[in-house]
């Protein structure tokens, strides 16, 4: 897949491929990802829409990372993740 900025439709044809191309079944998927088997199906029958997030963890299962763009500068940039908090017990 490239990195070319893509659409929501472009979006739901890479999803399906990249579901179709991985061999797994809905189920497994299901596991791997946290989505709903129903919802995978659903989607895949054409018959719904998934949430982003939903989206994005079934990507993640699959071995893809979603990424927002910078749109100034065209450029993909990821997520920043949130800073650690370190915990430590008291003794």
């Amino acid at each position: 897949m490239s990195s070319a900025k893509l659409e929501g439709s472009d979006l739901i044809a890479v999803l399906k491929r990249a579901v179709t191309d991985s061999g797994l079944s809905f189920s497994e998927l299901a596991k791997r990802s946290g989505v709903d088997h129903s919802q995978i199906s659903r989607f895949m029958r054409g018959e719904r829409l998934l949430a982003l997030d939903s989206a994005s963890r079934l990507l993640d299962s699959l071995g893809f990372q979603m990424v927002r763009l910078d749109e100034s500068a065209g450029i993909a940039e990821p997520e920043p993740l949130p800073t650690p908090r370190i915990v430590s017990k008291r003794k």
